[in-house]
Formats: C-alpha cells, sequence, structure tokens
C-alpha cells in the first residue's frame, strides 16, 4: 500500500534520503513502543511505525 508513495518520494528525494528517513522512523517507532505503557499504545507506536 505504501509503496506508490515510497517510489514518489524517492523519486523526488532520492535513494539515500528516502532509506536514511524510513529507518529514523523505523527507530523512533520502536523507541517509542518501549515507553508505552499499555497494549494499545504498543500497537499504535510500533504498527504506524513499521508499515
Amino acid at each position: 500500500m505504501n509503496a506508490p508513495v515510497g517510489s514518489v518520494f524517492s523519486a523526488c528525494v532520492g535513494h539515500r534520503v528516502a532509506v536514511m528517513l524510513g529507518g529514523l522512523l523505523s527507530s523512533v517507532g520502536t523507541v517509542a513502543g518501549a515507553y508505552s505503557q499499555n497494549l494499545f499504545q504498543l500497537y499504535i507506536t510500533v504498527g504506524l511505525s513499521d508499515r
């Protein structure tokens, strides 16, 4: 589902920037998930960051 968005973003800013931004967003989501207080917060932080 996110492939067309990623493809357009990668074409605009370049492959390296797109990959670095994706890694940063994934890392932020994983760290935020580590500090979640309940299961719903874990689903939101990790679920949305790994899409």
